[in-house]
């Protein structure tokens, strides 16, 4: 299990950039990976954090179009009609915005960018600690993909640890799932 985690980080560093080290490398979409609502509706700062760099590299001509992916029960909880409300409002134009709501997981969310989207170049956007398991998914999916790293802001480093532990067995998870599904073009779920 470590092993795998460590070959997953290694394999993946390189396609790891933060907004400092933006190229004129550019994709033709950008998928932000939701991270909770508010009570009022509003995006999380984890997840504003995520959306900021979505506007970052629209405004940088880096991207043509966003990708917003969530889950959405519907009028009680969406991410995704938060997260196209908070790039409206930053004035992302609504016919550059696509809301996949069934972007349930990691995988859900590059399955359906690869899958629903036709995606074949994108930056995925997440914190630091999310990123090699997000960009390695991307690149078995045939995703000509960068991950920029949305740490605008501290967190707290309660939450801050809770997601790492979390990550070490999703990593686990995720590779089988990857695995599988290139071996057979099934999904398990």
């Amino acid at each position: 299990m470590i092993i795998l985690n460590i070959y997953i980080i290694l394999c993946t560093k390189k396609y790891i950039i933060d907004k400092t080290s933006l190229s004129d490398s550019k994709k033709e979409f950008a998928v932000v990976l939701g991270a909770g609502v508010t009570k009022d509706k509003k995006p999380s700062l984890v997840l504003r954090d995520r959306l900021d760099g979505a506007v970052i590299l629209y405004e940088n001509s880096l991207v043509e179009k966003i990708i917003v992916s969530g889950d959405h029960k519907g009028e009680e909880y969406s991410e995704t009609e938060a997260m196209e409300k908070y790039l409206l409002d930053k004035g992302i134009p609504k016919d550059r915005i696509f809301r996949d709501n069934s972007g349930f997981s990691t995988f859900e969310t590059v399955f359906n960018s690869k899958k629903i989207f036709n995606v074949k170049s994108a930056y995925f956007l997440s914190q630091a600690f999310h990123l090699p398991r997000l960009i390695y998914i991307a690149r078995k999916f045939k995703i000509d993909s960068l991950g920029l790293k949305c740490n605008f802001h501290e967190y707290s480093k309660n939450k801050h640890r809770k997601w790492k532990a979390r990550e070490f067995p999703s990593r686990i998870k995720d590779f089988f799932l990857a695995t599988y599904y290139i071996l057979t073009k099934k999904r398990l779920f």
